[in-house]
């Protein structure tokens, strides 16, 4: 329903004057909240790897990480862009026509394309990045860019 919401919102607010503000196809800052005294990653949703893959006779299969790590957990933030996978929704950057193209937030799972990745958690945020790849876009996360979660 929240992708709903947010393809909505895009929708009804893009104009044809927006553009980006960046050379790169799809951003996301570090999102941290800070509990109990330390500040901690807050974005379980961005992260660069694989997924696990559900067997076809699965009936009680459980997404989640097989390698896959965190974007807070990646091995090497030196740079000012890492690659990423899937990205969270708490704060994006995403070119202007990249939308225009139709790459919205799915409402459904992405799944049964030819691209190399399993797709069932292609839903929603984590969605956005496997769209935009069809069309050769990436998904990119900002380590030395970080915003506080409001909650």
């Amino acid at each position: 329903m929240l992708a709903r919401y947010r393809n909505y919102a895009l929708l009804s607010t893009m104009e044809s004057w927006h553009q980006h503000v960046s050379d790169r196809d799809i951003l996301e800052p570090m999102c941290v909240r800070k509990i109990r005294g330390q500040w901690l990653n807050y974005d379980k949703n961005a992260w660069v790897g694989h997924r696990k893959v559900r067997a076809t006779d699965d009936k009680n299969f459980v997404p989640g990480p097989l390698n896959a790590r965190s974007f807070h957990n990646l091995p090497d933030k030196s740079k000012t862009f890492v690659p990423l996978d899937s990205v969270g929704g708490t704060m994006l950057y995403v070119r202007a026509d990249i939308h225009r193209q139709g790459v919205m937030f799915p409402v459904h799972y992405v799944i049964g394309s030819e691209w190399g990745r399993e797709g069932y958690d292609g839903i929603e945020t984590e969605g956005l990045c496997y769209s935009a790849h069809f069309l050769g876009y990436k998904c990119w996360g900002m380590p030395h860019d970080a915003i506080q979660h409001a909650l």
